[in-house]
């Protein structure tokens, strides 16, 4: 299985102090239907930095193929989310789905273009 992150989830990764351990673990957590919420065409999974709970650490949402491909597309710690009003709004979920159709969609070459680019990143 191979893991990318884009560009904004490289940032966030920094902020949130997530390493590329926990992503990996997240990744295999997913392939293995663990995560929070199916949100038609992408999920929501907490991510946890080491020693802090998941309940109250990050969000993410990924694209995945099952044994195949995990792009973890955007991120945010739950501590910056306001308490009133919807967690994702309608217009932002509807581009998390794009682009995860986007990246599912993509060929290896692309994904290797995107990657040259910067705007993609593979988790070894």
């Amino acid at each position: 299985m191979k893991i990318f992150v884009t560009d904004d989830f490289a940032d966030f990764m920094k902020i949130a102090g997530l390493s590329d351990q926990d992503i990996k673990k997240s990744a295999n957590e997913v392939n293995n239907g663990l995560f929070d919420a199916d949100l038609g065409g992408v999920i929501k999974k907490r991510i946890a930095p080491k020693g802090m709970s998941k309940r109250d650490a990050s969000r993410s949402i990924i694209a995945f193929r099952k044994d195949d491909k995990v792009f973890f597309v955007d991120g945010w710690r739950k501590s910056d989310v306001p308490k009133k009003g919807k967690e994702i709004p309608d217009k932002l979920l509807e581009t998390y789905r794009l682009l995860g159709r986007c990246l599912l969609s993509a060929s290896s070459k692309q994904i290797q273009i995107d990657i040259i680019q910067g705007l993609l990143i593979e988790i070894e």
